[in-house]
């Protein structure tokens, strides 16, 4: 499923704002205007025509669909909202930022002050997302779970839609999940509906009485946690290092911020001895046969099993201190965009990665982790080199933690005492990358380090 996004624009006779919308998300997710009885029926090639279903039955028509897809998230706007460019391209790269997070159920962009909103969906001007404990039904991103504990609604009795939003809210409390409005993002929400309010109320109050145990998130105070992602701790190693696994790993388990997840990457050659395989079992580490290559199966098999998590790629001969990963997710928080290292080194007057711990995403690599072939492993003993020369060709700097320093096993360990690395190994690797990639093969120059 991963984190796949459904854009669902509600439609009733606003044919430009809907088709305005479509191209503006279309190009980033997934999505269908759903034209509910306009008429003209909207002619946009994304649009689909339907009945005049009201609000209620386009949010199960969105529902029923994104469950057939296999998405994660159904994104539910109508189609009256206007928003500038520049709030636009805000409101794409939050909805990207929420789609990993393990503990959000609804987020939406703030709405403008001379729209029509409650209070509390207007912006509130604090420069980020914001804990509320409801949201109001003119834009939503829903999680599909979520939007199941209210759907399919009962148009027969409730067609006009009101209260769904209050009863979204309900459901992500009793689930433990975040509602977010997003002050970066603003949108404009024109008044007016254009039928009987105290119908629509009405409605609402008798579909309300029949969710088991209802209560109005009006009085709920909301639930104030950093929003969280999947984090996922990734090493490989072999043979000489094999016995120093169980002290490695027991310095990520006793973590301030445990990992969800431990994957260790061996080669289907590596034999593993009964005692740590007992310990990696009694650990519930997952263990990913590859083939051999060398370090550089660290991470890159992870980022492909988890394509949406944080990974922290370690070493295999050092310990950790507790709250590395705590910093990792603190700097990820920080620079969203960026990856994240424990080290900085500075080599030809560039600061790059190069050290015993990262984190990274698959998206930092977009289109270039096919670069990293069999000719480039052989010729890159470096891989950190390999990996923040990309970053650089992607537009990407290294963010760093305060942890700077670890505790090294490999100079103490009998079974494979310390023998002095290549240090010219990043310049070498340096080297050969720029003479393979003098011009990025995405058709940019190459790019010198930014100040």
């Amino acid at each position: 499923m991963k984190n796949r996004i459904l854009c669902c624009i509600f439609n009733h006779n606003e044919n430009a704002g809907a088709s305005a919308w479509a191209d503006r998300l279309s190009p980033h997710f997934d999505t269908l205007i759903l034209d509910s009885g306009s008429t003209p029926a909207c002619q946009h090639p994304l649009s689909v025509t339907l009945e005049n279903i009201y609000y209620s039955g386009l949010m199960n028509e969105a529902w029923r669909r994104g469950s057939e897809g296999g998405y994660k998230w159904v994104m539910i706007l109508t189609s009256d909202l206007q928003i500038s460019p520049g709030n636009c391209e805000r409101l794409i790269a939050g909805m990207k930022e929420v789609a990993p997070a393990l503990n959000v159920g609804l987020y939406q962009p703030s709405a403008a002050w001379r729209g029509r909103a409650l209070p509390q969906s207007r912006c509130h001007f604090s420069g980020k997302m914001r804990p509320a404990n409801f949201q109001e039904g003119w834009f939503h991103l829903i999680r599909l779970d979520l939007l199941g504990k209210v759907c399919p609604i009962d148009t027969g009795l409730n067609h006009f839609g009101w209260g769904i939003d209050l009863a979204l809210s309900h459901f992500a409390r009793i689930m433990k999940l975040l509602i977010l409005v997003d002050d970066r993002v603003r949108v404009v929400h024109p008044g007016g509906t254009g039928y009987n309010k105290g119908k629509a109320l009405e409605q609402m109050r008798a579909w309300h009485a029949t969710l088991p145990g209802y209560t109005s998130p009006r009085h709920f105070k909301p639930l104030r946690e950093p929003v969280r992602e999947e984090l996922v701790v990734s090493l490989t190693t072999w043979k000489p290092r094999m016995g120093n696994l169980p002290a490695v790993l027991d310095s990520i388990f006793r973590q301030t911020l445990p990992p969800d997840a431990v994957v260790l990457n061996l080669a289907f050659e590596e034999v593993i001895p009964p005692d740590v395989q007992a310990y990696l079992d009694s650990r519930g580490v997952k263990i990913q046969r590859v083939p051999d290559t060398r370090v550089y199966k660290k991470f890159l098999p992870t980022l492909e099993a988890f394509p949406d998590a944080c990974i922290v790629a370690i070493d295999d001969d050092w310990i950790y201190p507790e709250g590395m990963l705590e910093d990792f997710m603190a700097a990820h928080r920080k620079h969203p965009g960026r990856p994240v290292s424990g080290n900085r080194v500075h080599f030809s007057g560039t600061d790059f990665h190069c050290g015993c711990a990262s984190l990274v995403r698959r998206e930092f690599f977009g289109e270039l982790l096919p670069l990293i072939d069999a000719e480039m492993m052989q010729h890159c003993p470096s891989d950190d080199v390999v990996y923040t020369f990309l970053q650089k060709m992607n537009d990407r700097l290294y963010a760093h933690t305060r942890h700077l320093y670890y505790d090294n096993l490999t100079p103490y360990n009998d079974t494979a005492p310390y023998s002095g690395a290549d240090t010219q190994a990043p310049k070498t690797t340096w080297n050969y990358l720029c003479e393979r990639f003098g011009a990025s093969p995405l058709g940019k120059p190459w790019m010198k380090p930014r100040k």
